[in-house]
C-alpha cells in the first residue's frame, strides 16, 4: 500500500503495477490503464475501455495500487446536515443552535477538504460532489470502494483519487478541450508533446498510443496511472496532519508535485519519499511507439467538450462534468 503516513506523507517505491481508472456512471465508457515500474523503464501493460464493476476489481486486484478518477466522499457537514435534516427538518444538536445559513456555511456544505485544497492551489472550485451532478459518479464511485473493500480512502487498502485533467495542468501539459468529438488531434498533441516527450521511458504500442488518441477515457486511465506511481513514489503535496481524519471520510484528490515526473524511476536513489507532486520529467530511455500512420483512421471521438486543461475549468466556468448519452462523468 501507500496510504498517508502519519504525518500526511506518501510513498512505497516497492509498487510495481499502477493501475489507473476513469471511471463514469456507465461501464462503456469506464477505462482502465496498467503500468509495470521497474527502475529503467515503465511498460503499459494495457488499456481498456468498456469495463463494468466486476471487471475493474479483477484488476485492481493485480495492481499493488490503483487510482480513481472520481470523487471519493461527500463533505463531511453535509452528510451531518443530511442526516439531521432527515424528514425535512434541521434538529439542532443538543446544545447547539442551527447553522447560520451564510455564504461560508454553504460552501461547507458544498465542498469538500480537499476541494479546499485545490481553491487554494488554483483559485478555482472544483465541481460540488453535493450539489452538482458529480454526485452521480460519485454514488458509482461509493459502490465500487464498498465491493473493493476500501475504507482507508487515502491508500490505506490500496485506492487513491486521482483527477487527470488537474495533473495535466499541474504538469504544465496543455490540454484545454482534450476532451470530447473532434479533439482527437489535440489528444494526440498532449500524447506526443506533453506526456511522452516528458516521459520518454514509457513504452506504448501503437495500438495503446491509438486507443488514447480516439479515446479520452483511456488517455485519461494512461494518466491516471502516472499520478498513482506518484503516489507511490512519495511525489504527491503531503495531507496536513488535522486533516487526515475527515479526509479519510471524505476523500483526497492527490495533488502531483510539478517535477513528478522527473521522479518516477529509480526511486530508491531518492533519500525518502517526499509529499505530493506538481512537474514535468525527462529521463533516459526510448518510447517504443510505432509511428505507421494509419493511426488517425477510423478515429471516433465521443463527449462534449469539457474544457479540461490549461486553463482547468471548475464549477462555474461551465466545465467539469460531461453527459454522454445519459453517462457522466468529470
Amino acid at each position: 500500500m501507500a496510504n498517508a503516513d502519519s504525518t500526511g506523507t506518501y510513498g512505497n517505491p516497492t509498487v510495481v503495477r499502477t493501475l489507473g481508472i476513469d471511471l463514469a456512471s456507465q461501464p462503456r465508457q469506464t477505462a482502465a490503464c496498467q503500468i509495470a515500474w521497474d527502475a529503467e523503464t515503465a511498460v503499459v501493460e494495457r488499456i481498456e475501455v468498456g469495463l463494468d464493476d466486476n471487471a475493474l476489481c479483477e484488476r485492481v486486484a493485480r495492481a499493488d495500487l490503483s487510482g480513481i478518477d472520481a470523487p471519493f466522499g461527500w463533505p463531511e457537514p453535509f452528510v451531518t446536515w443530511l442526516i439531521q435534516s432527515h424528514g425535512g427538518e434541521l434538529s439542532a444538536e443538543a446544545g447547539a443552535a442551527a447553522p447560520t445559513w451564510d455564504a461560508d456555511y454553504v460552501r461547507r456544505l458544498r465542498f469538500r477538504v480537499t476541494d479546499f485544497e485545490v481553491h487554494e492551489w488554483t483559485g478555482s472550485w472544483p465541481l460540488s460532489v453535493s450539489t452538482d451532478l458529480i454526485s452521480v459518479v460519485a454514488m458509482c464511485c461509493t459502490g465500487l470502494l464498498q465491493r473493493l473493500g476500501v475504507h482507508d480512502k487515502l491508500g490505506g487498502d490500496g485506492v487513491v483519487e486521482v483527477y487527470p485533467a488537474l495533473a495535466l495542468r499541474l504538469w504544465g501539459i496543455p490540454a484545454r478541450g482534450y476532451k470530447g468529438p473532434g479533439n482527437a488531434a489535440l489528444r494526440e498533441r498532449v500524447l506526443r508533446e506533453g506526456v511522452l516527450a516528458r516521459c520518454p521511458w514509457l513504452a506504448m504500442t501503437a495500438g495503446q498510443l491509438g486507443q488514447c488518441i480516439r479515446s479520452d477515457h483511456a488517455l485519461d486511465s494512461l494518466v491516471s496511472s502516472l499520478i498513482v506511481r506518484c503516489v507511490a513514489v512519495g511525489q504527491v503535496e503531503p495531507i496536513e496532519a488535522t486533516q487526515l481524519a475527515i479526509t479519510r471520510q471524505e476523500g483526497w484528490i492527490v495533488l502531483p508535485r510539478r517535477d513528478a515526473l522527473d521522479h518516477l524511476l529509480s526511486p530508491t536513489t531518492r533519500a525518502a519519499p517526499s509529499p505530493i507532486v506538481r512537474g514535468c520529467a525527462k529521463a533516459a530511455g526510448e518510447v517504443v511507439v510505432d509511428e505507421a500512420g494509419a493511426l488517425h483512421e477510423g478515429v471516433a471521438d465521443r463527449g462534449a467538450d469539457e474544457g479540461e486543461g490549461a486553463p482547468f475549468q471548475f464549477a462555474g466556468e461551465g466545465g467539469g462534468l460531461r453527459r454522454e448519452g445519459g453517462n457522466l462523468r468529470r
